[in-house]
């Protein structure tokens, strides 16, 4: 099982943590591809408050994955 949370590039805007550049930020699209392979259960895009120490507070858009690999 694999479980992802990362930022999406709408991040930027809300400027509350994460990473300063698109290069490290997510889309759906970027998740199915790199996980082509997997069996992808759940994906979701959300603006959820975070509260993770000083580096990540506020609210935050992120990508939410849950996949299974197969056997």
């Amino acid at each position: 099982m694999l479980f992802l949370t990362g930022y999406r590039h709408e991040q930027l805007a809300y400027g509350t943590g994460g990473p300063r550049t698109l290069d490290n930020l997510y889309t759906e699209a970027m998740i199915r591809e790199a996980f082509a392979d997997f069996e992808i259960l759940e994906l979701n895009s959300v603006d959820k408050e975070l509260h993770e120490g000083s580096g990540h507070q506020g609210m935050s858009a992120v990508v939410e994955l849950v996949a299974r690999k197969p056997l």
